[in-house]
């Protein structure tokens, strides 16, 4: 797992860990402000790292309902394969907007 991050001196502005696997990125965690530009210029610029290094695709596995999607599609990625996610919460009800699930997240 590697990590990139966005620093204003000591402050950490946004950060996103990744693995790579022969020519796959995927980013496993994504955190800052999703309506900030320190986030469009993180992974702009991790894109281009991972491109010099002969990275064929990054991939971003979250849900659907996920805020951070809109960024995503608006950055050039597009939605693949569903995958089944199933989650158990105390609360009546819960909305799939309020889960931000990303890879990191996941129990092996």
């Amino acid at each position: 797992m590697s990590s990139f991050t966005a620093r204003r001196g000591k402050e950490l502005l946004a950060y996103c860990t990744f693995t790579l696997s022969a020519e796959n990125a995927t980013i496993a965690e994504l955190f800052g402000n999703m309506n900030d530009q320190v986030v469009i210029s993180l992974l702009h610029n991790l894109v281009a790292l991972l491109r010099t290094c002969g990275v064929a695709t990054v991939s971003v596995p979250v849900l659907s309902g996920d805020p951070r999607t809109r960024l995503l599609r608006k950055l050039g990625f597009w939605a693949r394969e569903a995958v089944l996610v199933m989650a158990f919460s105390h609360e009546a009800t819960i909305a799939g907007s309020q889960v931000m699930l990303m890879q990191g997240h996941r129990e092996s």
